[in-house]
C-alpha cells in the first residue's frame, strides 16, 4: 500500500492590498508584503538542501521561491504605477 497524500500550496497576487498570498491546504491564508515574500523565498532556497535529499525536491522548492519572488515583483511594480 502506498500513501500518495500531498499538501497543496496556493500562491497568488493580491494587487488590491499590495500583498502576495500563500496558503497550504487546511491552514489559514497569509498575506505577505513584497519584501516579506522575498525574504520567505530566500529562506526556502537557503534551507531546502537541509530538508530534502532528492535534487528534484530541492528544485521544486526553488521553483516555489522563484514564484514568490516574481509575484512580489509584480505586486510591487503594479502598485507603484
Amino acid at each position: 500500500m502506498t500513501d500518495e497524500s500531498h499538501t497543496e500550496l496556493n500562491i497568488w497576487r493580491d494587487y488590491e492590498r499590495g500583498k502576495v498570498g500563500i496558503q497550504l491546504d487546511g491552514l489559514p491564508q497569509k498575506l505577505l508584503s513584497p519584501d516579506d515574500a522575498r525574504n520567505r523565498a530566500a529562506e526556502l532556497e537557503a534551507n531546502a538542501p537541509d530538508y530534502f535529499t532528492f535534487p528534484e525536491h530541492v528544485a521544486q522548492v526553488d521553483d516555489i521561491a522563484a514564484k514568490l519572488r516574481g509575484y512580489a515583483d509584480d505586486v510591487e511594480i503594479t502598485n507603484s504605477e
